[in-house]
């Protein structure tokens, strides 16, 4: 039996998301999932969204524990996943506002400029420190980081540590979805290969049936009920002729162009009909709507049990 150690796992999107990407695996179906947290509300939330994954994917071989100590969860681990948030929104915000004072306009600020920066800085010592239990505990886990600023964080672990660090962001299946709906193509058919670096990933081969489908995606993009869904992304696919795999919000933050002047974040990060345009500190407006209210990220339209 193999066992992850999900680290951080009160986050719900990455968790629930990966222990479902984990069973669909027929050689993971008994693992046993180890969910860590210091948060206790929210590991016994995310305990009981998993337990019921793991009852609609038929997986009763599967071990589900939780636990707030992480040498307890890291004993014997095969695989680590982190998903970590150093700093509630309290401290957050602070990485989004006092950039705001000076002219920056940050939309999620997670990765790149000062917010990304700051938020190195609270990460990294963390960071090193599970290293350290994992060089311990289980030095032969393979660890998958979700956290970001995923390369900061990944530089620095694979460093100075000895651990078997990479990162992963669900960035490219969504975005295959996203795409595939507009194609109306059945997103399991396409044939793709993405490259680069997280939220700076390109799909440099997009098929269906053994047909290139960018010209159709091209074509697509001369209707305005489609280039507006994704503004950023779309003006830089015309541009550069390959798609990325982040969203138009976050795109603005790695290619400045669409964010050094208030004009251009008005014409490029503010229409848009996706779910991030690009408005200003949008992913903590979320995090503080759902801090206020807890029940909200708990409600079942979050969470998907499909196993496609």
């Amino acid at each position: 039996m193999k066992k992850f150690a999900f680290i951080g796992a009160g986050s719900l999107q990455f968790t629930t998301k990966t222990v479902r990407d984990l069973l669909t695996f027929p050689s993971f179906r008994d693992c046993e999932i180890a969910l860590m947290d210091i948060n206790e509300e929210n590991l016994n939330h995310i305990y009981e969204i998993c337990l019921k994954i793991k009852e609609k994917m038929e997986c009763p071989d599967c071990k589900i524990v939780k636990t707030t100590d992480r040498v307890e969860a890291l004993k014997g681990a095969d695989g680590v996943l982190c998903t970590v948030f150093n700093g509630d929104v309290d401290i957050w915000r602070y990485d989004i506002e006092i950039p705001k004072k000076y002219g920056v306009d940050i939309n999620v600020g997670d990765t790149r400029s000062v917010s990304g920066i700051f938020r190195a800085l609270r990460n990294i010592p963390l960071m090193l420190d599970i290293c350290k239990d994992i060089e311990i505990y289980c030095p032969n886990a393979v660890f998958l980081n979700y956290t970001n600023p995923m390369p900061m964080l990944c530089n620095a672990m694979q460093r100075y540590t000895n651990v078997e660090v990479t990162g992963l962001c669900h960035s490219v299946q969504g975005t295959i979805h996203m795409l595939a709906e507009w194609l109306d193509v059945p997103a399991e058919e396409i044939v793709y290969k993405c490259a680069g670096i997280n939220h700076q990933a390109f799909y440099i081969e997009l098929k269906h049936n053994g047909q290139d489908l960018y010209p159709r995606l091209r074509e697509l993009m001369k209707k305005p009920e489609f280039y507006n869904k994704e503004q950023v992304r779309n003006e830089m696919f015309l541009h550069l002729g390959y798609y990325v795999t982040e969203s138009s919000g976050h795109n603005s933050e790695y290619n400045q162009w669409f964010r050094k002047r208030p004009d251009l974040i008005e014409k490029y990060c503010t229409h848009s009909t996706g779910w991030n345009p690009g408005e200003h500190a949008y992913s903590l407006k979320l995090r503080m709507e759902r801090k206020a209210d807890p029940a909200k990220q708990y409600l079942s339209k979050g969470t998907n049990f499909s196993t496609k």
